[in-house]
């Protein structure tokens, strides 16, 4: 499309839309409530329409009245919802006054009531616009909306972001960099699903080294987990995918340094507002929660919903996460739930299970990609308490990413990570 074109388009859409608008208010029928505030007496019959009514009373007071003989005619709109009524006031020499009333519907009492009492009363239809226009009515605006919409999106074609560009429609600079780096190529309008199919082929989904190593060695892209995911599902997966544990009412108390806010300069982050204190954030709908929750349920094969609380701790870099789970043979024993952790972590270097009684500490872990792992057994509750720390910097992020990367070029997960602590 010429300049030309695209100059006299950006006129119309917009004066398309105000005329829609227009008739929109008209077909509604909000014009001929408007009307008929001006209808007059015709055969010496008094037409009560609702907007001529002078006052507004209760219902209750309605029905005061109609006990007492004071109302003469009832005029009933909107399906029985708004009514005019016609009544005769004493303190006013006996004039007739219209009053507005709201009705609880058409009520067979009301109906009833209004029959023995003589009451004259006359039920007005509700104005509605015939069916077809009303459905061509109510499209016909959004779809010009969201076609106006598309035309200003896609007035540029080149990469979004440059100056005087809108986004393209459907897309996003995460998708045109996925893109880039896959060739897999999101068309507009056709074949998106067809392309997400194919992205599911390069690119590997929140996949824990430990846990999907032959996924992550074929995979082109991969996006790994956070590190309240790495620290909480660490511990809690192997109980998954064994049945030992209930599924539901699982609890993750996660604690983290500030470190894990990144580098912004935020407020609860300052030195003076952390120092010295501890406070949950995210306390419902944390952004880690569903990212746990789905590789928990890819683990348990069903669906698991948990309670996950991040803490933020006084100091720069480390998390601790504690996570409760009930379980299903209260026999088992803590020597025995640590054996289920070796087992499962025995040839991953990365992961270091500690006896029973030995809990870990962040400073353990400080600037490795080791995680330590310990577990305890409340005999007295039947609950299940597993607990682990990591760098939330190393092997909850920078550390972790890299360990990916060296499976995916064929090298031991550890080639080139740092797995001895600094400690002191």
């Amino acid at each position: 499309m010429n300049q030309r074109w695209r100059q006299i388009a950006l006129w119309i859409l917009p004066i398309g839309v105000a005329l829609l608008l227009v008739w929109q208010l008209v077909g509604s029928g909000a014009l001929n409530n408007l009307r008929s505030s001006s209808a007059s007496t015709s055969g010496g019959t008094t037409v009560a329409p609702r907007n001529a009514a002078v006052a507004r009373m209760s219902y209750g007071r309605f029905l005061d009245y109609v006990a007492a003989g004071r109302v003469t005619a009832v005029d009933i709109y909107d399906g029985g919802r708004n009514a005019v009524v016609e009544a005769v006031d004493p303190d006013l020499d006996n004039r007739v006054q219209r009053l507005r009333v709201d009705l609880p519907g058409l009520a067979p009492e009301l109906i009833n009531t209004l029959k023995e009492e003589g009451i004259s009363f006359d039920i007005h239809p509700p104005k509605t616009a015939p069916p077809a226009l009303g459905i061509l009515g109510n499209l016909l605006f959004p779809l010009l909306l969201i076609g106006s919409l598309i035309f200003l999106a896609r007035r540029g074609n080149s990469m979004p972001g440059g100056p005087g560009q809108a986004m393209q429609f459907g897309k996003t600079k995460a998708r045109f960099a996925m893109e880039a780096d896959t060739g897999v190529k999101f068309d507009d309008v056709a074949g998106v699903s067809e392309a997400k199919q194919d992205l599911q082929e390069v690119v590997t989904f929140l996949k824990q080294p430990e846990w999907n190593a032959s996924a992550v060695a074929t995979a082109r892209l991969v996006a790994a987990p956070g590190c309240f995911p790495t620290a909480s599902l660490l511990p809690l997966l192997p109980f998954l995918k064994q049945g030992l544990i209930e599924q539901d009412g699982v609890i993750i108390d996660a604690k983290t340094g500030t470190s894990g806010g990144g580098r912004a300069a935020k407020e609860h982050l300052l030195l003076a507002e952390a120092s010295e204190s501890i406070s949950p954030y995210g306390v419902v709908g944390h952004r880690h929660t569903s990212e746990i929750e789905q590789m928990a349920s890819e683990v348990a094969g069903c669906g698991i919903q948990l309670q996950f609380t991040p803490h933020l701790v006084p100091m720069v870099r480390g998390l601790l996460s504690t996570v409760y789970a009930r379980l299903r043979d209260p026999g088992l024993t803590a020597e025995d739930c640590t054996t289920v952790l070796e087992s499962f972590y025995r040839h991953h270097s990365c992961v270091t299970v500690l006896p029973v009684g030995t809990y870990p500490a962040t400073k353990w872990a400080k600037h490795t990609n080791r995680a330590f792992l310990s577990v305890q057994v409340d005999n007295r509750t039947g609950r299940l308490v597993l607990m682990s720390a990591v760098d939330n910097l190393m092997k909850g992020q920078a550390a972790q990413a890299i360990q990916c990367l060296n499976l995916m070029a064929g090298l031991p997960g550890e080639t080139g990570l740092p797995l001895a602590p600094f400690y002191p």
